[in-house]
């Protein structure tokens, strides 16, 4: 075997296993995003009604009701929780005008 044949067929496995790689990733990618919107007929969409209301100067939205639930340990824990100054929370709730 030459030189040249065997540089040859070095690049000809090269481009062999890169393109390989590309098809092996392509395929990867379209079974994630195939998983991932699987059982998902359409995106939810979130309706947000106008009350007819403003707050300052703000429209304000009734959003749909949603459920919140919580282990006991994390309530208890929150409960104890020191609670804080007024004038600290008015502080931090002010919005600069």
């Amino acid at each position: 075997m030459t030189k040249h044949s065997n540089r040859r067929s070095r690049w000809s496995f090269l481009a062999l296993v890169i393109g390989a790689s590309v098809v092996a990733a392509t395929l990867v990618y379209a079974d994630c995003r195939i998983a991932a919107t699987a059982g998902h007929a359409a995106p939810e969409t979130v309706e947000a009604h106008f009350t007819g209301e403003f707050d300052r100067g703000a429209p304000v939205y009734r959003l749909p009701s949603i459920t919140v639930s919580a282990s006991r340990n994390e309530a208890v824990i929150e409960a104890r929780a020191p609670k804080r100054d007024a004038r600290e929370q008015k502080s931090r709730t002010r919005v600069p005008s």
